[in-house]
């Protein structure tokens, strides 16, 4: 075993012969595989972005069907002001997940959410907090 250990360190020798007779640089050739061992590391953390978006899409659709699509006081059906309200706060799931994969867990266990537009929501929010029933 030893003299595969010598062997090795002298071949580790000679390259750095090899290599120091070039005159290479090895602070550029340190810097050029960071910047591909980076690459490679945004490379995952963008498919793991588009990955968690598909996923949240498709979460966010699923939500927003079973809570009919349209808001639940006005019936405004622009899914860019619809937002998810607690019907009962206290009843709110706290954990670990995407906000929708909690409140599919909530429309399963106490049926707890509405869809309502952003003005709509803003009114029930305001008359949940001073304590006004809905109505």
């Amino acid at each position: 075993m030893e003299i595969l250990i010598q062997s090795s360190d002298s071949m580790t020798t000679e390259a750095l012969k090899k290599y120091r007779a070039r005159n290479i640089d090895w602070s550029t050739i340190f810097q050029e595989d960071t910047k591909k061992v980076q690459k490679e590391i945004d490379d995952i953390k963008e498919a793991r972005k588009k990955k968690y978006k598909a996923k949240n899409k498709m979460l966010k659709e699923t939500v927003y069907r079973k809570l009919g699509n349209r808001c639940s006081s006005c019936g405004i059906i622009d899914e860019r002001v619809l937002e998810v309200h607690h019907i009962d706060p206290s009843k709110k799931i706290k954990g670990h997940g995407t906000n929708y994969e909690l409140y599919l867990k909530e429309i399963h266990l106490y049926n707890n959410l509405t869809l309502l537009c952003c003005n709509c929501h803003r009114i029930e929010t305001l008359k949940q907090s001073s304590g006004e029933t809905s109505g």
